[in-house]
């Protein structure tokens, strides 16, 4: 709905608030007649003019007395003196009192109505004005209430923080003392458990060597069964400390060649590929890679290893080493013509201890890939077995380019 502003005439003329009527009316603006002051006054007191055309000169109260009470009680209407006995001291008075502009009798319609526009654009003007102010002023508040509960936030989190860089140094201290302890665990476990097994093993070789009549076939058969148990023993209790003390220790790292370890196990291991007639064949372009190079020795080794117990009767057995360039990874395999893995025992390999009942591995403790696998995921990789039964196994491991640094979890 438009809005039509409201006129309040106020004189004691009957015959100019008639013709000040008709002119406005005609214009489309809604009036409304005062003869005196105190008509004036309670007209007022019901609801609220947009412009007053106020006379001065009225037998019952001065205008400008009026103009005084109309200001006090609604200041944003706009007052235009009308007066037939203009003076400069009551056009100065007037306006200083807050007239917005004096009309002197008699005046032209055009006058009139433009001196009325003005007002009512002024006093669109000074709205505006205000609700911009009253928009600015909600928006300054709501800023400063966020800027409050942002504040607020940043306080509670740099706290948090403040608690967390505690926590952290704490748990390097616990860790550091974990350390310890799992070196000087190793040592106990070292000296306690290898050295009874090593006099098992080596008081085994002298009843052999030197009373192997006196024991007969069926001594000889629990004494091999003495020798073989010992050296599982030893293997398991090695075994147990490598993966005891994966991510628990901090590694020694550095840039070393993949290949150089891949050359070292696969010497350290010619024996047995002989032996079953195993052909390995190794990628030219392994890379230089970040690690602890003890570590990564003993995944190549252990995955290897692997490949040998695992690859059967296979008329031309073959092993291969590779590598692909993964973007941001390093992307390792080890592939073999070997009986192969079914797909319902991909994630139970790297289950402790479980062993695979497709071969007699009397060597094995089921740990070998499980320490794997702690020692990629510990540098950030991921490892995994992609193989059918009975068609060769591939064995994956991926882990990121540059320093790992920061890879190393312990």
């Amino acid at each position: 709905m438009t809005y039509v502003p409201k006129i309040l005439i106020v004189d004691d003329e009957p015959l100019m608030c008639s013709s000040l009527q008709f002119l406005l009316s005609k214009d489309g603006l809604e009036t409304q007649i005062s003869h005196s002051g105190r008509e004036a006054m309670a007209c007022f007191a019901k609801e609220v003019f947009d412009v007053v055309l106020l006379d001065i000169q009225m037998p019952d109260m001065n205008g400008l007395q009026l103009m005084d009470h109309m200001r006090s009680q609604c200041p944003g209407t706009f007052v235009v003196v009308i007066t037939g006995h203009a003076s400069v001291d009551s056009t100065v008075e007037s306006l200083r009192r807050g007239a917005f502009d004096y009309l002197r009798k008699p005046f032209e319609h055009e006058e009139l109505l433009k001196t009325v526009n003005n007002a009512l654009n002024q006093k669109r003007l000074e709205m505006d004005r205000k609700r911009a102010e009253e928009e600015l002023q909600k928006a300054h508040e709501e800023l400063e209430r966020r800027v409050k509960e942002r504040t607020a936030e940043l306080a509670k989190a740099n706290e948090r923080l403040k608690r967390e860089v505690e926590e952290r140094k704490q748990a390097e201290k616990e860790l550091q003392s974990i350390n310890e302890e799992v070196k000087d665990f190793a040592r106990v476990v070292s000296h306690d458990l290898k050295n009874p097994i090593i006099s098992v093993l080596g008081f085994s070789s002298r009843l052999v060597k030197h009373y192997r009549d006196k024991l007969g076939e069926k001594g000889l058969s629990y004494l091999e069964h003495i020798v073989a148990n010992a050296r599982r023993m030893e293997l398991l209790v090695s075994d147990l400390l490598t993966l005891s003390t994966v991510g628990r220790v901090v590694p020694s790292s550095g840039d070393i060649s993949s290949g150089e370890i891949v050359r070292n196990v696969s010497s350290s291991l010619q024996a047995r590929l002989r032996d079953k007639g195993i052909e390995l064949v190794v990628a030219e372009d392994l890379p230089t890679i970040y690690c602890d190079g003890e570590r990564m020795h003993q995944v190549f080794e252990n995955l290897l290893v692997n490949a040998i117990k695992f690859i059967g009767d296979t008329e031309v057995p073959k092993i291969e080493i590779g590598y692909d360039d993964g973007g941001d990874l390093h992307h390792f395999y080890l592939r073999d013509n070997g009986i192969g893995i079914d797909r319902k025992n991909h994630r139970k390999i790297f289950e402790k201890f479980l062993r695979l009942r497709e071969i007699e591995d009397e060597e094995g403790t089921g740990l070998g890939l499980p320490i794997v696998e702690r020692i990629v995921n510990n540098c950030g990789g991921k490892v995994w077995v992609e193989s059918e039964k009975g068609e060769g196994a591939t064995f994956c491991f991926t882990l990121p380019k540059g320093s790992l640094k920061n890879n190393f979890t312990f």
